[in-house]
């Protein structure tokens, strides 16, 4: 008799084991989509926290008094172009990096707005987009239609500033 009950005792508490490890799986099981979910909203908020300081820039209307303001604001971004197109004593086009590290910057399609393949020469600082007469100049008063240029990654490289 004494081994009878020791098996259903043995019985009953692997049944037991074998319910609490399958409640635990379920229990598991049911909080992957929240946990994946949840990751997903951390990324979307990481993201809007990091575009939240272009948003001046995103599709807004500008002076060229806040292109130089963007000039000195984004410095120090380690990737980081203006691309400008002026119609100061004629149609301009020209990129700028603020941060001078490389003094190159990405190729630049002014028509369509977007990143072409290779790099261009930008060896341009704040007093030849300031200096009157100059190449480079942009007119505080010149109003300018702004868009964030983005890679593939949704990773902001720089803001398109297009004459109005």
């Amino acid at each position: 008799m004494s081994n009878v009950n020791r098996f259903l005792i043995w019985s009953i508490e692997l049944v037991l084991t074998l319910n609490i490890i399958s409640y635990g799986i379920l229990l598991w099981n049911t909080t992957i989509p929240l946990r994946d979910s949840v990751s997903l909203q951390m990324v979307e908020h990481n993201q809007a926290i990091y575009d939240s300081k272009y948003a001046a820039y995103d599709y807004q209307d500008v002076s060229g008094s806040q292109i130089l303001t963007a000039y000195r604001k984004y410095q120090n971004e380690p990737i980081f172009n203006l691309f400008v197109q002026t119609r100061h004593n004629g149609l301009r086009n020209f990129a700028v990096e603020p941060n001078h590290l490389t003094n190159t910057c990405s190729n630049f399609d002014y028509s369509s707005g977007a990143l072409a393949s290779g790099t261009t020469n930008c060896n341009i600082d704040e007093l030849d987009l300031k200096q009157f007469g100059g190449s480079y100049y942009i007119p505080p008063q010149q109003r300018f239609s702004s868009t964030l240029i983005r890679d593939a990654n949704n990773t902001v490289l720089g803001i398109y500033f297009k004459a109005l």
